[in-house]
C-alpha cells in the first residue's frame, strides 16, 4: 500500500504547496524503491502514483544504468547528493527534459531518499543555458585523462574533477575541498618552485613533480597551471595533470636497454681486437716451433713438443674464456639445488695437472645451515676463475702456500670468502682487476677475462664480489650471491619447523651436523 507525503497532523498550508509546486518530489527507501510521488511528477510521467510505486527511484529516467550507482552512493552515504540533466520517457513516448536532484535524509533513525524533478522547459533562459554547460561540462570530464582542479590562498583546493579525484584515491569532492594543495605533493619544495615560477609568469606548462596519493603512494605527473582573478580580486590557481608514471618507467626501461646495448658493443669491439691479438700469439708461437723443427731435424724433439704443448695449452685456455664468456652473456640464468662440497672439490681434482697446484695446500669450510637454490654451471666457472687466478699468482715460495675457500649459507644468501697468501695486488691497480682484458703482472699469459668473467657472472646471479689485497700477504675476494626462490622458501619453512626442521637438514647427505666439511684433498 502507497503511503503519502503528509500525515494527520502535516498542516494543511504545506499540503497544497506539494501538491502546486510546479516541482517533481519523489521519497525512497534505503533501498532506493519510491514509496510517494507528487501529482506534478504523476503528469509529466502520465501515469497514476500506484503504477508507480514499488519502482526504484532511477527507473523513472532514460539514464538509469548511470543513475542507479549514483543514487546508491547517496543512499549509503559516500557522497552527499547528485546533480543530473535526466530524461524523463512516458507512455507516449514523449521525452522530458529535466533538472535531477537527490539526496539523502534521516527522519526518526530511517534513511530515506528524496528526488527532486524539475522540467528544463519550465527554467528560465539562463538557468537552461548553465545546465546545458554543465551538461557539456561532464561530458568532457567523462573523456578526459587529465586531472582538473581549481585552488586558492585563503581556501585551499575549491574544485577538483573526476580524474583528479582517481588520480588521488579519492571518491568525492568534499574529501579534497579545503586541502592545502602541498597535502598533494611529494615534495614540499617542488610546490615552491612551482608557485616562484607561477608568480613570475601567470603561466606555467608541463611542470614535472611527484605527487602522492591518499594511500601514500607517488606517482609522477605533469602539470600545467594559471594564475587568474575574479572580479573581486581574488586569485585562483586553475590547473591540469597528467600522469605520466608509465611513460617515465618505460622511458627508464629504454635507457637501460640502450645502456647494456652501449655496453655490449664496446665489451664486443675490445673483445674482438683482445681475442684475435690472443689467439696469434701461441698460434705465431707454434708456427715458429714448427719453422725450427724443418730446419733442423735432427734437433731433440721433445723440448719442442713441449713448447708446443705450452702454446696449445695457451690457446684452450683463451677459447675456454671466450666460450664462458659467451655464456654468461646470452644463457638464461637456471636454478637448481647447490652442494657446494661437490661442486669445488669436483672443480679442484680438475686442476691436478695445472702447473704449481701440489705447491698449494687447499682448505675448504663449508657452513651449510639452510639449502642454496643458483645457476651450477655459472657458480663452477665463478669458482674455477677464482682458483685458477690464485694458483697462477701464489706466493713464490718453497712451502707454506695455501687457498681458503669459506662459505656460509643464510636463508636469503650464500657469502663466499676466497682467501690465498700470494703476491697480492698493487693498490693502483686494484680498481682494474675486474675491467675486461687487464692484466696487473706479466705473470699473466691469458686475455685478462677471468675476473672479470667472475664480476659478471654475479651480476647474472644478482650478487655482488669485493677485494682486499696486500702485495706480499695475499688476497682475500667476497662475494655475496642471492638464494634462489625456491631455496628462501625452504629456508623460511625450516625456521618454522625450528630444531625438528635442522634435524632433518642435518640428516641429509654430506652434512656433518655442525655444518662444516674439510677437504679431503690437500688437507
Amino acid at each position: 500500500m502507497a503511503t503519502t507525503f503528509f500525515s494527520e497532523t502535516t498542516p494543511a498550508i504545506f499540503e497544497h504547496i506539494v501538491k502546486e509546486v510546479p516541482l517533481g518530489l519523489v521519497t525512497c527507501n534505503e533501498e532506493g524503491g519510491i514509496l510517494s510521488i507528487n501529482p506534478f511528477l504523476q503528469k509529466i510521467m502520465q501515469m497514476e502514483e500506484t503504477d508507480i510505486i514499488g519502482w526504484y527511484a532511477y527507473e523513472l529516467f532514460v539514464e538509469r544504468d548511470r543513475l542507479s550507482e549514483s543514487f546508491s552512493q547517496v543512499l549509503s552515504g559516500r557522497i552527499d547528493k547528485v546533480h543530473e540533466a535526466c530524461r524523463i520517457l512516458n507512455p507516449d513516448q514523449e521525452t522530458v527534459w529535466c533538472k535531477v536532484t537527490f539526496s539523502r535524509t534521516e527522519v526518526e533513525e530511517q534513511i530515506f531518499g528524496v528526488l527532486q524533478v524539475q522540467r528544463i522547459a519550465d527554467l528560465s533562459l539562463q538557468a537552461q543555458e548553465n545546465l546545458a554547460q554543465d551538461d557539456i561540462l561532464k561530458v568532457l570530464d567523462r573523456q578526459l585523462e587529465e586531472g582538473i582542479f581549481r585552488s586558492s590562498n585563503h581556501e585551499g583546493m575549491v574544485w577538483a574533477n573526476n580524474r583528479f579525484l582517481e588520480m588521488f584515491g579519492y571518491t568525492s569532492v568534499d574529501e579534497v575541498r579545503h586541502q592545502d594543495p602541498v597535502n598533494f605533493f611529494a615534495q614540499e619544495e617542488d610546490l615552491e618552485r612551482l608557485m616562484t615560477e607561477l608568480r613570475a609568469t601567470r603561466k606555467v606548462r608541463q611542470f614535472r613533480a611527484e605527487f602522492v596519493r591518499k594511500d601514500h603512494t607517488k606517482f609522477i605527473a605533469r602539470i600545467t597551471v594559471t594564475l587568474t582573478q575574479d572580479r573581486r580580486g581574488v586569485e585562483y590557481r586553475n590547473g591540469s595533470l597528467i600522469d605520466i608514471t608509465d611513460f617515465e618507467n618505460s622511458n627508464q626501461m629504454l635507457q637501460r636497454k640502450q645502456d647494456e646495448l652501449a655496453k655490449t658493443n664496446a665489451q664486443l669491439d675490445r673483445f674482438l681486437y683482445s681475442a684475435s691479438h690472443d689467439l696469434r700469439s701461441p698460434i705465431t708461437s707454434m708456427q715458429g716451433l714448427v719453422h725450427l723443427m724443418r730446419l733442423d731435424p735432427k734437433a731433440d724433439m721433445e723440448e719442442y713438443i713441449s713448447r708446443m704443448q705450452q702454446s696449445l695449452g695457451s690457446l684452450e685456455n683463451i677459447i675456454n674464456d671466450m666460450m664462458m664468456f659467451a655464456k654468461n652473456t646470452h644463457q638464461r640464468v637456471s636454478s637448481s639445488r647447490i652442494d657446494f662440497e661437490k661442486l669445488i672439490n669436483k672443480l679442484l681434482l680438475g686442476f691436478q695437472k695445472f702447473s704449481g697446484f701440489n705447491e698449494v695446500k687447499f682448505k675448504l669450510h663449508i657452513d651449510a645451515e639452510f639449502p642454496f637454490f643458483s645457476d651450477v654451471q655459472r657458480l663452477n666457472s665463478i669458482f674455477y676463475h677464482l682458483v685458477k687466478n690464485a694458483l697462477q699468482y701464489r706466493a713464490r715460495r718453497s712451502e707454506g702456500s695455501f687457498v681458503e675457500i669459506q662459505v656460509k649459507v643464510y636463508g636469503d644468501r650464500a657469502v663466499v670468502e676466497v682467501t690465498d697468501n700470494g703476491e697480492g695486488i698493487p693498490k693502483m691497480y686494484q680498481d682494474q682487476v675486474f675491467d675486461m682484458f687487464f692484466r696487473a703482472t706479466n705473470r699473466s699469459h691469458g686475455p685478462g677475462l677471468g675476473l672479470y668473467i667472475v664480476r659478471e657472472t654475479l651480476l647474472k646471479l644478482n650478487g655482488i664480489i669485493r677485494m682486499d689485497s696486500e702485495v706480499g700477504h695475499g688476497t682475500i675476494f667476497v662475494l655475496e650471491i642471492p638464494n634462489g626462490t625456491k631455496g628462501r622458501l625452504i629456508s623460511r619453512k625450516l625456521k618454522l619447523y625450528g630444531q625438528h626442521g635442522q634435524d632433518l637438514l642435518s640428516a641429509r647427505p654430506g652434512h656433518n651436523g655442525n655444518g662444516k666439511h674439510i677437504n679431503g684433498i690437500h688437507e
